[in-house]
């Protein structure tokens, strides 16, 4: 009785939202939804009511996560006793039947990500979503494939081919703009030299704190330690210089600690600042893509552990596990012969991760005003 009242309630929620949304649509005469996912944590109420509506739904991504980000959160969530275990009963044998792409085995044990009526009514309400272990799992008509590596990531998560449509990344199309307005920006790209040759900048976009859940996963016994490092490292180095793009999701402590070491921060987004900087300094930010497609070598510094191999073998990506080999890579940088040996290695292979020729956003409007 208890599990029936929780799915008759999670279902009219899932159901009021959808109402909602297509109300919405309806009213605002859309003949097209877009949105940056259609997995799990996509506006999923919208693109069900537009596919009762008979509205295309194009995805345009942004995020580039795969089935190892769901695998390292599968392992979180079982660390911290937060799965779901599917139950001995009716409810859980409707799982196993009907639903079973929710269901992932761990130590012979089948678990979920949610609750068993939370899947069964967003089933029943908002449709059957295919795949709930990757981003783009859902039933969108059509996702603009950014790259060449893009598209091999998502043939790998056995994404519809015919959903795939190659138009390049509105992304890459705003580097694109900025390199063209900022001079030395484009003497960088175009000659693989630094912006500026007495300095080396450094562009660092981290993760916000996930201390409460990989904390045994991070070498410093705190989030702010590794800021503190970042700026013994500039204060060590007068060459270096150092610009923080903070991550929307940082925690107010964590942003005051960040601006209370008096690094410079910018404000007009992670996309625009890089190219014209000379290095990126991240921890698996989806972000990484555009850096390598802009030919600015990636210092990744796995902070917490993810260990993850979207980004294996592409010339410019260099990974580490703990920050003094970070931070080494980073002091070799600051030799221009080396940088610029690193830059033309990247060369070839930039575009495979995306062509900054300023086309992506016609050919994106070209797939949206094709496909009524």
């Amino acid at each position: 009785m208890r599990s029936r009242i929780k799915y008759l309630r999670t279902a009219r929620d899932f159901f009021q939202k959808k109402k909602i949304a297509k109300l919405e649509i309806s009213k605002s005469q859309s003949t097209h939804l877009i949105c940056f996912e259609d997995g799990i944590s996509s506006p999923f109420e919208y693109i069900s009511a537009a596919i009762e509506l008979k509205i295309p739904v194009i995805v345009v991504p942004y995020e580039i996560s795969n089935h190892q980000d769901f695998q390292n959160l599968l392992l979180e969530k079982y660390a911290d006793g937060t799965l779901y275990e599917v139950p001995n009963s009716a409810l859980g044998q409707l799982i196993r039947s009907k639903h079973a792409q929710w269901i992932k085995t761990y130590k012979r044990k089948n678990f979920l990500l949610f609750p068993p009526e939370y899947i069964l009514a967003r089933e029943d309400i908002i449709g059957e979503l295919q795949n709930p272990w990757t981003v783009h799992g859902g039933p969108s008509s059509y996702i603009a494939v950014e790259s060449e590596n893009t598209m091999r990531v998502y043939r790998d998560e056995n994404i519809d081919e015919k959903k795939l449509v190659p138009t390049g990344s509105i992304y890459c199309d705003l580097i694109y703009e900025k390199i063209s307005e900022h001079g030395d920006a484009k003497r960088a790209f175009e000659n693989k030299k630094k912006i500026a040759p007495n300095k080396t900048k450094i562009l660092v976009s981290l993760p916000p704190n996930y201390h409460a859940t990989r904390a045994k996963f991070c070498e410093f016994e705190s989030y702010s330690t590794v800021w503190q490092q970042l700026k013994r490292l500039e204060d060590e180095n007068e060459q270096l210089e150092i610009s923080v793009s903070i991550h929307p999701n940082t925690l107010d402590s964590d942003r005051e600690v960040i601006n209370n070491l008096n690094l410079n921060t910018i404000e007009n987004g992670v996309i625009t600042a890089i190219p014209v900087h000379d290095l990126f300094f991240t921890c698996f930010s989806s972000t990484i893509r555009w850096a390598l497609a802009a030919g600015k070598p990636v210092i990744n510094y796995d902070m917490y552990g993810f260990n993850l191999s979207i980004y294996d073998n592409s010339p410019g990506f260099f990974s580490f596990a703990n920050f003094s080999n970070s931070k080494e890579k980073v002091l070799k940088m600051l030799n221009n012969e080396y940088y610029e040996t690193q830059a033309r290695g990247m060369e070839e292979n930039r575009k495979i991760w995306g062509e900054i020729d300023g086309r992506a956003t016609e050919n994106i409007v070209r797939l949206i005003t094709e496909h009524n």
